[in-house]
């Protein structure tokens, strides 16, 4: 039972509010402050977006520590907290060094492999493609001479994250899909295979099949260019990123769906594209080139020549902790 409550107008029993506040646990707190200044180095450039894949592999920490703070009690959150203060704060200078003067390198572990997948159209005349992607760099862009080809993904990485696809062919449509989210334990901790880090994929696909994307990152760098992919459909989600976008150039109507949590999201319309910017973002930045795209209130965004525009983008964002920029 709780300390009781002092009868109405005698002052309360000394150590009477510390004793009801003092239930409050140390480990939570530390951890989002240190999640959160991770995010912040990494918004500011001075941290990987690769950190993740290396963090997620010590969070079982976690569980020891809330641990911890069970048995010890009241009594020990003092210590653990004064502890992972220090931890933290070294971690941070630690960071920033890295940032600093350069980031250390290691031999290629042993179950690192190169490989790389091309997929026929297979007399399909548009096609669906899905990407799931962990952690590491991905970058996307059109396939050169290679008209009877869909696409040509190349993987460098850990062999436990090898991509798998699969590929069919309905009513003419090739629904293509690469799953690079590796063999995890059963419950899959976000993160926790900690070589995912480390892969790299490149996904070149066929500038004239007309193409319906969607990408799902992680914690990643990605690069996709769509300038000159035949791009009506585009579905992005992208989670502790930092990514460019490319939009198309000569796709007639294109729509796209961007969404990002703590992420770094720079949005390129190639010129001659009228566009349609519709935002909806939380604790996020957003810059608008407003002399192409004015506003026009409610975070609407829109070209003067939308309506009568050959080739024009319909693009809805949505974002947490993020920075948006379209340009």
């Amino acid at each position: 039972m709780g300390a009781p409550y002092p009868p109405p107008g005698s002052p309360p029993p000394p150590g009477y509010y510390r004793r009801r506040r003092g239930g409050g646990g140390v480990v939570w707190p530390v951890l989002l402050i240190g999640a959160g200044v991770i995010f912040l180095l990494q918004n500011l450039g001075l941290m990987s977006w690769n950190v993740w894949g290396s963090i997620g592999r010590f969070w079982p920490v976690i569980l020891i520590l809330i641990g911890l703070e069970f048995f010890l009690g009241s009594a020990g959150r003092h210590v653990i907290g004064v502890a992972m203060g220090g931890i933290l704060v070294l971690a941070i200078v630690a960071a920033i060094a890295v940032a600093a003067f350069g980031h250390f390198t290691s031999a290629v572990p042993a179950n690192f492999s190169s490989h790389t997948l091309t997929q026929a159209l297979q007399n399909a005349s548009s096609a669906s493609v899905v990407v799931r992607f962990g952690a590491g760099n991905l970058t996307l862009g059109p396939l050169q001479n290679q008209s009877d080809q869909l696409a040509q993904m190349t993987f460098d990485g850990p062999n436990q994250n090898t991509p798998r696809s699969s590929y069919r062919v309905r009513g003419g449509q090739g629904q293509l899909s690469y799953n690079l989210r590796g063999s995890g334990p059963p419950w899959h901790m976000p993160f926790a295979n900690g070589n995912t880090g480390g892969s790299q994929m490149d996904l070149l696909l066929n500038p004239q099949v007309p193409l319906s994307l969607d990408v799902q990152e992680g914690a990643s760098q990605g690069k996709l260019d769509l300038s000159q992919l035949h791009v009506g459909r585009l579905n992005l989600q992208t989670g502790a990123s930092h990514v460019t976008v490319i939009m198309p150039q000569n796709a007639g109507v294109t729509t796209a769906s961007i969404k990002g949590g703590a992420a770094t999201i720079d949005i390129q319309v190639p010129n001659g594209v009228s566009a349609q910017i519709q935002y909806d973002g939380g604790l996020s930045t957003l810059k608008v080139d407003q002399s192409r795209f004015p506003s026009t209130g409610s975070r609407m965004y829109r070209s003067a020549d939308y309506d009568t525009a050959q080739n024009r983008l319909d693009l809805t964002i949505q974002a947490g902790l993020a920075t948006v920029s379209v340009r």
